[in-house]
């Protein structure tokens, strides 16, 4: 089951991140993560050693499908740590109503929601959800000044149970990666399940990265961190309390 809430506002935008080179490099993870999933790029890397299933390894028509990657190793800021968080089960609803299926009229618009939920008290969840690209620790959203922003699912591969931030780190290196590679110019629409699951199986490409290694119980992790709802709440959200609500 591919994870929502990466918007396509995200692979639109034209801000940066800094990989260890130096090289600012586009705020663009939506790819990896709309065609197969944070789960399935986990599971994907997991299960490369055995092959694969080279009948969804398609002809994407281009040389340049996959693509070199040029980063050695995107960067990644690790979230705070896992506790009681400021978000209410109200503001929790207003985040999974607007992006269901990775879609939202923007990610202002959606921190506006969040800031005016809970009764007007939502603000220090939106504060929690939304971290700009230069924060230390990383969020559930990470945002830039130009609007673009991604779903930070690699937060919750470190975060929830069994997780860990070199979990999180491999995966976030490894999305970035095939998005990077895998460009909807070079591959067509078409081609970029089959140049993910290519790119993936490539040991020197973006199969480097050791996600099965630094995770070790995959499965367990892609149950726990399939939505946004579910990376907010593994960082964000409050205590159940004994009436059972947030």
């Amino acid at each position: 089951m591919t994870p929502r809430g990466v918007a396509p506002n995200g692979a639109r935008g034209a801000s940066r991140f800094v990989d260890r080179s130096g090289v600012r490099r586009p705020l663009r993870l939506a790819v990896a993560i709309v065609v197969l999933g944070a789960g399935s790029v986990a599971a994907l890397a997991a299960a490369r050693s055995g092959g694969g299933d080279p009948g969804l390894i398609a002809d994407a028509g281009s040389a340049r499908c996959p693509g070199v990657p040029t980063s050695l190793a995107p960067s990644w800021s690790a979230p705070s740590d896992a506790g009681a968080g400021p978000c209410s089960a109200a503001s929790l609803a207003v985040i999974g109503g607007e992006i269901p299926e990775g879609v939202t009229p923007s990610w202002s618009d959606l921190e506006a929601r969040v800031k005016a939920s809970d009764d007007g008290g939502g603000a220090p969840c939106a504060a929690c959800v939304f971290t700009p690209v230069e924060s230390a620790q990383w969020g559930p959203v990470v945002k830039d000044d130009a609007g673009a922003a991604f779903v930070n699912f690699a937060a919750c591969y470190a975060r929830a149970p069994g997780g860990s931030d070199a979990c999180g780190r491999a995966l976030h290196q490894q999305i970035a990666c095939v998005n990077e590679v895998c460009t909807v110019e070079a591959c067509r629409p078409e081609g970029l399940r089959g140049c993910a699951q290519q790119a993936l199986q490539d040991e020197v490409g973006c199969g480097r990265f050791g996600v099965a290694a630094a995770c070790g119980d995959v499965a367990a992790l892609t149950t726990a961190c399939r939505t946004a709802v579910d990376v907010v709440t593994a960082l964000c959200a409050a205590p159940i309390g004994d009436a059972g609500t947030r």
